[in-house]
């Protein structure tokens, strides 16, 4: 583990190509990444952002790392990122149970 961020620039595959690798373990709530140049997730990642640079400039979170490869991060295979757009509703819902005991509540997700 490094004690200094860092942070990677990752192609995004179709989940058609990442399912060679996983199987049916690859769901449309998933996100992968090619692993190209050894840029994959390693131990310690998950839970992690990934972030999009929207055309605007601003960013925006879409993903949140879930798994990569059980043969190492710096071998090439893909990485799989949860998609935080297909569980938009269940976090709106926890924002706002958890708005009603009094807990601040931030801008959510588009």
């Amino acid at each position: 583990m490094s004690p200094v961020l860092h942070k990677m620039t990752v192609p995004v595959i179709s989940n058609d190509k990442c399912r060679l690798t996983y199987g049916s373990n690859i769901m449309d709530a998933i996100i992968c990444t090619s692993g190209a140049n050894s840029s994959g997730t390693c131990i310690g990642d998950s839970g992690g952002p990934m972030n999009f640079q929207q055309p605007d400039g601003t960013w925006k979170q879409i993903g949140i790392i879930s798994f990569g490869s059980d043969r190492g991060c710096k071998k090439g295979h893909p990485s799989g990122y949860t998609r935080i757009s297909s569980y938009s509703s269940w976090i709106e819902d926890t924002i706002n149970t958890s708005n009603s005991a009094g807990i601040p509540v931030f801008s959510v997700l588009s």
